[in-house]
């Protein structure tokens, strides 16, 4: 049962990564998610406390995947300048051929659902 359960919990991060790829975050419903899992529409809060709590955690696969991509093709004997002008390029890369995750990790994200509280 728990390796069900954690089967789904990944298929269900898995399509919100697609959903955000196909038609951004602004689109991105735990409804259609469920549907393109083919689960009831209530499944994805037995996994996740919330939206919010949803969201978080597929924009942090999104992040690792970022810093992945960052790192491509780096030639970590080069100067430090080298390396950082590679990782420069690779975020624009990055951004040019993935629109959509580009807006969510800095664009939308950012101000739309995280709640910034002060000390």
């Amino acid at each position: 049962m728990k390796r069900n359960t954690a089967e789904l919990k990944e298929r269900l991060i898995q399509t919100g990564i697609k959903e955000i790829e196909d038609h951004g975050i602004d689109q991105l419903s735990l409804r259609t998610v469920a549907k393109s899992c083919g689960v009831t529409h209530g499944t994805p809060y037995r996994h996740f406390e919330s939206k919010e709590n949803y969201l978080k955690v597929v924009l942090k696969r999104l992040s690792a995947f970022l810093n992945q991509e960052i790192q491509k093709k780096i030639d970590w004997k080069a100067s430090a300048q080298n390396q950082l002008a590679q990782m420069g390029f690779n975020f624009i890369i990055f951004a040019k051929d993935y629109p959509y995750f580009f807006e969510a990790l800095f664009i939308k994200f950012p101000f739309k659902y995280m709640k910034v509280t002060q000390d």
